[in-house]
């Protein structure tokens, strides 16, 4: 690498500032879909584009063919940030074009035909998107790109569909933290609202018990910032579940214990009831019930007998214990007998342990850096501080209705 020698804008906070865009032959499916002979055959069509008959350019960027690479070469592109984690680790006829000063790259069948991808040291996002739209500008003349009117680049990820652009700095936070400016980024990201924090205060559960606050507890501090509720919004960076929120909540002193998964389904784009009094009809839902009550719950819209159209919500459940008369083992007794038989079905893999951390501990990062203002933030025996509610809301959506044994009122 050599651009980065030169010391770019607000170098002291701002490593690196990086465009990335994202094209596609319209005469080919995703490389996802491709087959080696497909995917070949659209190598050649975007190497040969590039260069045309420009000696100059010849000289300028070299061609690497990963396939021909060992594993250890093709990782060190991606650590170098050349070449991306996924194109280092499959596809077939994978090749990236490299600027000699490795500023610019140009990954071939990775999640599109074409990634290309800028780099300029400090904050300098604008050489960044000019270097990487000459190269777009060039390629985009000489080859058919899938492009629609309404939706702009189509892209294998519908949340980079319209100009397939991504943009990025790379920031030191020791930079940030002696400039002051730490402060300020956390509770820039804290607003966003994708994770929500809590503490319980003093309130009465469904039973009548009156619980004192947490902090109140014995051996508690009285200003301790222990969470006892959060709640968050998760999503998944590839083409199957984009657009796909995932909502998770936990914690101490709600209403009642539950551990369930509720999968909503889409709505349909088009009503089939027209000109007729059922102007919406309620998403169906699959609720995977983990504990107390065992089962599978499955919710979906029926008409209503009757001459008129009216439409109710029907649910169809299974439940473990009435089905099978017994009741289920508790979760440890069933995994020491799995251990015992040397079963590793139930078992987490050590990836998904360490990947589960990693999203975790980003948050605490943050939450470390900003302690709370408003702790305690919800009473026990409710679902949770405001913000969690705020979290759906800004999204249109709601928490699921839980009804408690107690009370059989929903939250």
């Amino acid at each position: 690498m050599t651009w980065y020698i030169d010391a770019g804008p607000e170098n002291d906070v701002i490593l690196t500032s990086r465009i990335r865009l994202a094209r596609n032959l319209d005469h080919y499916p995703f490389p996802h879909r491709m087959n080696k002979q497909q995917s070949k055959m659209a190598a050649e069509e975007i190497t040969q584009a590039f260069y045309g008959p420009d000696k100059e350019r010849k000289r300028n960027y070299l061609t690497v063919d990963l396939d021909a690479m060992s594993e250890e070469d093709q990782q060190a592109l991606a650590e170098k940030r050349l070449t991306s984690s996924d194109l280092a680790q499959q596809g077939q006829n994978r090749r990236v074009i490299i600027s000699r000063d490795e500023s610019i790259s140009i990954m071939i069948n990775e999640e599109d035909h074409i990634r290309i991808q800028s780099m300029q040291p400090g904050l300098n996002l604008e050489d960044a998107y000019q270097a990487a739209a000459a190269t777009a500008l060039t390629l985009e003349g000489s080859l058919a790109l899938a492009y629609s009117e309404n939706y702009g680049f189509l892209t294998a990820c519908p949340t980079n569909t319209g100009t397939g652009m991504r943009a990025s700095v790379m920031a030191h936070l020791p930079g940030l933290m002696m400039s002051g400016r730490f402060k300020d980024l956390a509770e820039s990201l804290s607003k966003m609202s994708f994770a929500v924090r809590g503490q319980y205060g003093e309130g009465v559960m469904p039973d009548g018990e009156k619980v004192p606050a947490y902090r109140t507890s014995a051996g508690v501090d009285p200003q301790s910032r222990t969470e006892t509720f959060v709640a968050m919004k998760l999503s998944m960076d590839n083409w199957r579940w984009a657009g796909v929120p995932f909502y998770l909540r936990t914690g101490k002193r709600l209403p009642a214990q539950y551990t369930e998964i509720a999968i909503q389904f889409k709505r349909a784009p088009l009503v089939m009831f027209k000109d007729t009094a059922v102007e919406e009809i309620d998403p169906d839902m699959l609720v995977l019930r983990i504990q107390p009550n065992e089962g599978i719950q499955m919710s979906f819209g029926a008409k209503i007998p009757g001459p008129s159209m009216r439409v109710g919500t029907v649910n169809m459940d299974f439940s473990y214990a009435d089905y099978f008369g017994n009741e289920p083992a508790t979760g440890y007794e069933t995994l020491i007998y799995d251990c015992m038989n040397g079963d590793a079905t139930l078992f987490k893999h050590a990836d998904t342990v360490e990947k589960g951390w990693e999203i975790v501990q980003s948050v605490m990062d943050v939450w470390s850096a900003l302690p709370p203002r408003d702790f305690p933030n919800y009473a026990a025996g409710t679902w949770g501080p405001q913000a969690a509610g705020d979290l759906l809301k800004n999204d249109g959506r709601l928490w699921r209705r839980i009804h408690t044994p107690a009370v059989g009122k929903p939250d």
